[in-house]
């Protein structure tokens, strides 16, 4: 069993580390990093990519990541004035990704996504949230069409 080490404490890195590799977080809103829209959702993009990665990943685990970001969404577009609580909403899917990510292996790369996009950083706007539920929305759609291609 591979440990991971998270940087805490004072050491100032952002990245998620092991002995392979490192994932660094966004940190930049994430309606700057993804205004190409059509490098984010046209087929090759950036979620036909990310559904790629994830396509060992049963789709009820996925279903439960974008449940909480679509409430999220609805939450702002029903109260601007939610942003944080909306925000708040969607920290809670790092500890529960990593537990589950603790407890089944095959879906590291959901935790991956998920600790690399929700930060305060990533998540400065409104926007943010809504490009977040378009990408991963978008992900799904991409990961139920490579499921049922049988493409790898």
């Amino acid at each position: 069993m591979v440990k991971k080490n998270y940087s805490g404490g004072n050491n100032k890195s952002n990245a998620y580390k092991d002995n392979n590799y490192s994932i660094k977080k966004i940190d930049i809103p994430l309606s700057k990093k993804y205004s190409d829209i059509k490098s984010i959702y046209l087929e090759d993009g950036i979620a036909y990519n990310y559904a790629k990665k994830m396509v060992k990943i049963a789709p009820s685990q996925l279903r439960k990541v974008l449940d909480q970001i679509k409430s999220s969404s609805s939450m702002i577009k029903q109260n601007p004035g939610k942003f944080e609580d909306a925000r708040n909403n969607l920290y809670f899917l790092v500890p529960i990704t990593a537990y589950n990510t603790g407890r089944n292996k095959q879906i590291n790369f959901l935790y991956e996504f998920v600790y690399q996009h929700i930060n305060e950083k990533s998540l400065a706007r409104a926007d943010d949230i809504f490009i977040l539920d378009q990408l991963f929305t978008s992900i799904i759609a991409y990961h139920k069409y490579i499921k049922e291609m049988g493409e790898k």
